[in-house]
Parts: structure tokens; C-alpha cells; sequence
């Protein structure tokens, strides 16, 4: 920059010089606008530096007496020199600042169009995780319903209506009070004051607009949204499930009852050897019972009533039907009673391939 703010005082001079004689006067005419050029190209160095070389050869030029320096000269000239210096000093400062605000204005357009690109992939970012969200909502077989912090429905998908039997319109009009029917209403105000980063599931029965209750589970999230406490929610109906559950509990209290009220003595051994039920006659028969694994079933003492022999822990039926899958029927055995008596008994066995 300043080899051209050099260059250009040397164009201005042999302009001058070709153009006008040395004596002519207006010495400084064709060096001012090389300092607004020099000012422009390069900013405030060069064009200051154009002005003190071209106010140089202004008075080494053009003053009298011509071609070189001289006290007359330099007095004779001195508020001419000033004034062009300091023309030139303030021309280069104002394009030099009008530079830097071009080039701040540069940088700040450039930040704002990053930071409208950022905002632009933001908004589609946030478009497509809003429509995914609906797409979620739309076709997910669970009903999801979103609740403000007084348990107010403030969105619901068609599977939650389906289930209450609710229209759009008329589930977002609800309060969780409305169709929850196991909790009451100030005990779910009070569940609802602390949900925020909270997560859980829970069981509940749920009130549907003709009167129906359905037992549901519902998964509870407690979010905060810019300002906002809501509570999201995604529910099933589970009520065939607990029906299923609660005939399972029936046949099994049946069974139990049975097992325990025949007249047979039942020892049940799990799948890795374990004793792990006895009813009261095969008690009855044994006078206790010891809850032990195959291997400890030596703590039953037994024998054949053939030959006398001492029944080992691995040969009881209950060990065979275990390890080998074998199936004892009534082999006669002379028993030792846990209180020291002694018993004839038939014993069986039979192992189940339950799922």
C-alpha cells in the first residue's frame, strides 16, 4: 500500500509537470487527490503517507525559489504545507474509518447470516421433530394425553379418546379428576405439584364418558417447557390383562387348596432340585418337612423294602424325575419320620415340562 501511495505521488508530480509550468502556483492540486486515492486503497497510513511526500514535493517543486529547499521557501510556504497536511490527515482518517465500519458492517452481516442459517436449521429441526411427534401421537396404539400442572388435558391423541370414548373437542375440556376413578381429586392435586423431572409408571382405573371403568397403566413424565409444568402421559387398557390376571390368582388359590385339603402327600421341586412346596398330608406323613435341594435329599431317610438298602440322595424318585426325567410309580419304601418313626409308604414321581 505504500509502495502504491508512492507510485501515485510520483504520477501526481510529472502531472503537474507536464501540465503547468513549476511557476504556475497550485502546487498542491494533482498531490490531494492522490491522498484520497492512497487513503482508499491502503487507509490512513498510506494516505497520510501520500500526503507528506506529496506536500514535500510541493515545496521542493513548485515553491520559489524552484528545485530545491530553502528557509524563504519553507516560510513563504509553511501555512500552505500545514493546511494541506492537515487537510490530509483528516481526509485519511475518515476513510480510514469509514473502512473499519465497512468492515464491521462485513462482520455483522456475516454473523447475522450465520446466525439466520442457525435459526433457519433450527426452525427445520424443530419442524421435523414436531411433525415426527405428531406422527407419534397419531398413530401410536397407546393413549397419550398431555396435562398442565392442575392436571388439565391440553392434547390428546385419537387412541386416548378412543379409549374414554371421548371426541377430540370434549377431552380437551377434562381434568385428570374427571376420569381417573381409584384417586381423588385432592390427592391428585398434590401428586401433580411435584412431577417435574420426575418419570414412573403406575396402575389405575379410569372413568370412560358412558360410565364404564377400565383399569389402565399409565408411563408419567413430568417435563418443564420454557415456563410451563406439563405432565405427559401415555396409557393402556389393560382391564383384559387384569381380568387374566385376577382368574390365574383364582386357579392358583383353587389348586392350593386342593393340593393341600387331598389326602395324598405333594412335594413340588423346582427346576434346579429345590424343595420348594409340601402340602399338609406329606407333612402329616413325615412328621416336618426339610426344604432342601436334590443333593440334601439324604436328610430323608429311606429304604427298599426289598432289599433292605439304604436309599442315597441321588436315588430318591424325586432326584431321578430331576436329573434324569424319569417317572417312579408307587415303589415301596420303608421311611424314618423326622420324629423317629417309622412309616411304609408308595412313592412316585413325576417331572413336569411347564413353560
Amino acid at each position: 500500500s505504500y509502495l502504491i501511495a508512492l507510485a501515485l505521488v510520483g504520477i501526481a508530480l510529472l502531472a503537474r509537470l507536464v501540465f503547468a509550468p513549476i511557476d504556475a502556483g497550485y502546487q498542491y492540486i494533482t498531490f490531494f487527490p492522490v491522498v484520497i486515492i492512497a487513503a482508499i486503497i491502503g487507509g490512513f497510513g498510506p494516505g497520510l503517507f501520500a500526503a507528506i511526500i506529496g506536500a514535500l514535493c510541493a515545496q521542493f517543486f513548485f515553491t520559489f525559489p524552484y528545485y530545491g529547499f530553502s528557509a524563504e521557501s519553507l516560510e513563504s510556504s509553511f501555512w500552505t504545507s500545514v493546511v494541506f497536511l492537515f487537510d490530509g490527515f483528516i481526509v485519511s482518517l475518515s476513510i480510514e474509518a469509514m473502512h473499519r465500519f465497512r468492515s464491521k458492517s462485513i462482520e455483522e452481516l456475516k454473523e447475522v447470516q450465520q446466525q439466520n442459517s442457525q435459526i433457519r436449521h433450527l426452525q427445520q429441526e424443530t419442524e421435523m421433530l414436531l411433525l415426527r411427534n405428531q406422527s407419534l401421537m397419531k398413530n401410536s396404539m397407546d393413549g397419550i394425553h398431555i396435562m398442565d400442572a392442575q392436571g388439565n388435558i391440553i392434547m390428546a391423541n385419537e387412541a386416548f379418546c378412543r379409549m374414554l370414548g371421548y371426541t377430540q373437542e370434549e377431552v380437551i375440556q377434562l381434568n385428570v379428576a374427571d376420569f381417573d376413578a381409584l384417586q381423588a381429586e385432592d390427592v391428585l392435586r398434590v401428586r401433580f405439584n411435584d412431577l417435574v423431572g420426575k418419570k414412573f409408571l403406575i396402575e389405575t382405573v379410569h372413568r370412560c364418558k358412558n360410565g364404564d371403568l377400565i383399569n389402565v397403566e399409565i408411563s408419567v413424565t413430568g417435563v418443564l417447557m420454557g415456563e410451563h409444568e406439563l405432565v405427559y402421559a401415555s396409557g393402556r387398557d389393560i382391564t383384559e390383562r387384569k381380568k387374566t390376571e385376577l382368574a390365574l390368582q383364582e386357579r392358583e388359590a383353587l389348586l392350593s387348596a386342593v393340593m393341600k385339603a387331598l389326602p395324598v402327600g405333594i412335594w413340588i421341586i423346582d427346576k434346579e432340585g429345590k424343595i420348594i412346596f409340601g402340602n399338609d398330608y406329606a407333612q402329616k406323613i413325615w412328621a416336618g418337612a426339610r426344604y432342601v435341594g436334590v443333593e440334601q435329599l439324604g436328610v430323608y431317610k429311606g429304604w427298599w423294602t426289598e432289599s433292605g438298602k439304604l436309599i442315597e440322595a441321588h436315588e430318591w424318585a424325586a432326584a431321578r424325575a430331576i436329573k434324569k426325567g424319569e417317572i417312579s410309580l408307587e415303589e415301596e419304601i420303608e421311611i424314618e419320620c423326622f420324629d423317629g418313626t417309622h412309616k411304609i409308604i408308595l412313592n412316585s414321581a413325576q417331572p413336569y415340562y411347564g413353560s
